[in-house]
């Protein structure tokens, strides 16, 4: 009975990007019937049930779902289950994905109010981004995975102060991307080639090379949600503009010209990594370090939240942008739904921690624990030490009262890979 609801519950989503609340809110009334044993699931359908009659103007009824709400106790935290494999890996930090889509469809909207006539499809999953996600089950006490080396010994501090504020923000600004997986569509439509661009998701990467190489996470670019993506805009009136590619990009700034096509150099079979390449260089790389960092030891993490990047996309889709998008769409029939983007979301947010754990073993694969505060579309992103060297990719957070648990893969495990690869010598 659960999925099923869940399945009302998708496409209740689905009317809702369509503009048909009145369905959306029937499925929503199917879903809230046959949910009985999953507490998180019947508070998600309640939320978007009690938002409907909101947007309906059915006062009552959401009053009514909205004391309910009041009344809920929290989503359960699900209990650590072992299995005789070992721990089970934290779920990774997803994608940006509804944080985006939010920003995309006010724009979208705005669009269909002054004439064009645009369908989006929605990827964002069903769990809010700001909702707790599920920890995963204890990290203590595993050796390393097979085949890595011991850690070196810890270095010692420096003996100089470390790289100025001024000094890193221009190495992040330099070097770290927000990454989009993008599909295209295009074809011919009412006498005119037309041109589609709807990106996906996005997380972070950033250069370890000259010559363009760089680091993410394998589930950054990895996008199950291409399935759901039909093969051509049939349901704008466009059957014969269709689907011809998915790309990955690789944006370091608001100016088009600073986007470029990554290629995907390599995915690993065994860690949360992918490598990428740019046709672009770097005067001055991020460095890499592979010597396990203390406990305690200061760290930044550089990325792209979503949260943060849908508040920017939300005030900058002004009456007069979206007239500007329309115009450049019915002068040249190219709709780039990446420019709807605010060009501030396209720089970097940096937070602050200590390292909280230097070592914990998780599935084959070892991770820092930080506390530094991260958010999807951080994943794939850079962890810094004081003198602005990587000691770890940020891949998977969980997410606990009012602590921050989050997790980085670690450099030294992944040092032969990137030799092998040529991003290290």
């Amino acid at each position: 009975m659960s999925e099923l609801a869940r399945t009302y519950l998708r496409q209740a989503r689905s009317f809702v990007n369509l503009g048909d609340t009145a369905k959306a809110a029937e499925l929503l009334e199917r879903a809230a019937v046959l949910v009985r044993d999953d507490a998180t699931l019947n508070r998600q359908i309640t939320e978007e049930l009690a938002g409907a009659y909101d947007r309906l103007g059915r006062q009552a009824d959401a009053q009514r779902l909205h004391l309910r709400l009041e009344q809920m106790a929290p989503a359960p935290v699900q209990a650590p289950v072992p299995s005789a494999a070992g721990p089970l890996a934290p779920p990774p930090l997803p994608r940006r994905r509804r944080g985006m889509w939010a920003g995309i469809g006010g724009a979208v909207a705005a669009l269909i109010a002054i004439g064009v006539g645009v369908w989006i499809w929605n990827t964002r999953p069903i769990v809010s981004p700001l909702a707790p996600v599920q920890p995963a089950a204890s990290t203590a006490g595993l050796p390393p995975a097979a085949g890595i080396a011991a850690s070196p010994p810890p270095s010692p501090p420096p003996t100089s102060s470390p790289t100025t504020a001024m000094s890193r923000e221009g190495k992040l600004k330099e070097n770290v991307a927000m990454v989009l997986v993008v599909l295209r569509y295009a074809g011919p439509s009412g006498g005119k080639q037309e041109e589609w661009r709807i990106p996906l998701g996005s997380g972070t990467a950033f250069a370890v090379s000259q010559n363009g190489l760089l680091l993410t996470n394998r589930h950054v670019i990895d996008s199950p949600q291409d399935t759901l993506f039909p093969a051509s805009l049939d349901e704008l009136g466009k059957p014969t503009v269709t689907l011809r590619e998915r790309r990955v990009m690789g944006c370091f700034s608001q100016d088009p010209a600073d986007r470029f096509e990554a290629e995907v150099i390599s995915k690993s079979d065994t860690h949360d990594l992918a490598i990428l390449k740019v046709n672009r260089t770097f005067a001055e790389p991020l460095k890499l370090s592979f010597v396990l960092p203390h406990q305690g030891e200061d760290v930044v993490a550089c990325g792209f939240p979503g949260a943060v990047g849908e508040v920017l996309n939300r005030s900058s889709q002004t009456p007069e942008a979206v007239r500007n998008h329309l115009m450049r769409y019915t002068a040249t029939g190219r709709m780039d739904l990446i420019d709807t983007f605010s060009p501030d979301s396209f720089r970097s947010t940096l937070t602050r921690g200590i390292v909280s754990q230097p070592e914990r073993n998780i599935s084959g694969s070892s991770y820092i624990q930080i506390d530094a505060s991260v958010a999807e579309g951080n994943s794939g992103g850079p962890v810094l030490n004081a003198r602005d060297e990587v000691i770890g990719i940020v891949t998977s957070g969980i997410q606990a009262g009012k602590g921050n648990y989050n997790f980085a893969l670690r450099m030294d495990q992944i040092h032969d890979e990137l030799q092998v690869q040529g991003v290290i010598p």
